[in-house]
């Protein structure tokens, strides 16, 4: 599991080009966090990320094993990261949900900073895609679980923030969890005006709230990065991409897609809709909120399903014709 921090608030990550690998950081090897004080024993550092180290530990007693994020030495006296750090021990133990990832402790006050969250078997979303494009069945699963961890985050009075397929963790059983809750915040919080989170899945009205107009804080922001999730499961490609930041922030604000069922006609038409109204560049033409969104997305999935189990019996028949 890697629970690795976002970037600072106030800036945006430099587009790169996709691959189905993680990105190799080169990091030095952290020190050991100081796990024993306070009853845990460090194991192995499993990732890491701007601000951030997670750390796989133990609580000795039990023998239960846990992720520790704590924050980089040289970050330690930046208020941003510990900002970040305070969001996502907030939210993760605020919000108790199957499909968002649990803060069971944090220490905030003086050094070490950390947080313990629940240790995670799986990867991450972005780990396992491919250039190919999912089945209809299996995206409209995973979207239809992220979903219902945003309705839980929205009944809490929160929003993600940075929904992207390296902030969404497939458990073995293939359970989504939604992790990295640093760039969450209380929907009812007045913008603080700072662009944060990934360009190739940042909401057009953040783009423009950046460059002096209204920064809207509702979670149609998460539901337009939950609608490049989809469109990336469904062509195998994002729909916006870029050399450059300011490229890839241009099209967000102004460009549109290329049609889903253009770079994938297997796709059906209500799937491809439903895709393309989230990636709406008005907030209030995506939904009235996630929670409106479900019914609709477990019919799709409903259909998608009934349709594959069609194709299987007929290959079935065929089979046994032969």
């Amino acid at each position: 599991m890697s629970n690795a921090g976002p970037a600072p608030a106030n800036s945006v990550a430099q587009p790169q080009p996709e691959s189905t690998n993680p990105p190799i950081r080169h990091w030095k090897l952290p020190p050991r966090p100081q796990a024993r004080s306070f009853g845990y024993e460090a194991l192995e550092c499993v990732g890491g990320g701007t601000f951030a180290e997670v750390w796989k530990v133990r609580e000795p007693e039990s023998g239960k094993c846990f992720a520790l994020k704590q924050i980089r030495p040289e970050w330690e006296s930046r208020e941003v990261a510990r900002r970040i750090l305070e969001n996502e021990a907030e939210v993760g133990q605020r919000v108790h949900s199957q499909h968002i990832v649990r803060v069971l402790e944090a220490k905030l006050d003086g050094s070490p900073r950390f947080v313990v969250l629940e240790w995670l078997e799986g990867t991450t979303l972005a780990a396992t895609l491919s250039h190919q494009p999912m089945s209809c069945t299996a995206a409209l699963w995973r979207v239809r679980q992220c979903l219902q961890g945003l309705i839980d985050l929205e009944a809490a009075g929160f929003l993600h923030g940075d929904i992207k397929p390296a902030n969404i963790f497939v458990q073995h059983d293939g359970t989504i969890k939604l992790i990295d809750l640093g760039f969450a915040r209380r929907i009812s919080s007045p913008s603080t005006g700072e662009l944060a989170g990934t360009p190739e899945f940042l909401a057009p009205e953040l783009v423009a709230g950046c460059a002096g107009a209204a920064d809207p804080t509702g979670t149609s922001r998460d539901l337009y990065g939950l609608g490049i999730v989809l469109y990336r499961l469904l062509t195998g490609r994002l729909p916006f991409q870029g050399e450059t930041l300011a490229e890839v922030l241009h099209q967000q604000q102004h460009d549109h897609a290329p049609p889903i069922r253009r770079l994938a006609p297997q796709v059906p038409r209500e799937v491809a809709d439903f895709a393309e109204r989230l990636l709406s560049k008005q907030p209030f033409r995506r939904s009235a909120g996630p929670r409106s969104l479900m019914q609709e997305i477990i019919a799709l999935e409903l259909a998608a399903l009934t349709a594959d189990l069609r194709v299987e019996s007929s290959n079935e028949q065929m089979a046994n014709e032969g």
